[in-house]
C-alpha cells in the first residue's frame, strides 16, 4: 500500500464518519403520541402527561404507557410481543407497532430523522 492509498482510505473514513454523524444528529423529542388502529388515528396524547392507555385491537386489549416525553407498549395479547420489546419511543417520527393486533403508535412533533432501516 502506498502513501497515497493511505491518504485516500483516511479521507474516505473521515467522510463516512461525517455523513453518519450528520444523519443521526438533530433528533429532537416528540411533543405528542398518536395511536392508530387499523391505520386510522384514534387518539393523540401529550407525552408530558403521565398516562396509561388501554386500546382495543383485533385480538384484544393492549396497554400503552406515556410518561417523561416518551411512550411504549407494556402489554399486548400478541404471541411474540415484538411491540413490547421495541421499548420506549421518544423522538419525532418514531413508530412502534403491534401488527397482529392492528395497533401502532407514532411520536409526533420534533424532527423526524433517518432510521437504521431505510433512508
Amino acid at each position: 500500500m502506498t502513501r497515497a492509498d493511505g491518504v485516500v482510505i483516511l479521507l474516505l473514513a473521515v467522510i463516512v464518519g461525517w455523513v453518519a454523524m450528520a444523519q443521526w444528529q438533530g433528533r429532537t423529542t416528540a411533543t405528542a403520541v398518536a395511536i392508530y388502529r387499523g391505520g386510522e388515528r384514534i387518539a393523540v396524547h401529550d407525552v408530558q402527561q403521565r398516562q396509561r392507555v388501554a386500546v382495543e385491537g383485533r385480538i384484544g386489549t393492549a396497554h400503552i404507557h406515556i410518561e417523561d416525553g416518551r411512550a411504549r407498549f407494556v402489554h399486548s395479547p400478541c404471541q411474540r410481543k415484538v411491540c413490547i420489546h421495541m421499548g420506549w419511543q421518544q423522538y419525532g417520527g418514531a413508530v412502534a407497532a403491534c401488527v397482529p393486533n392492528g395497533l401502532s403508535l407514532q411520536m409526533l412533533g420534533g424532527s423526524a430523522t433517518f432510521d437504521g432501516i431505510a433512508s
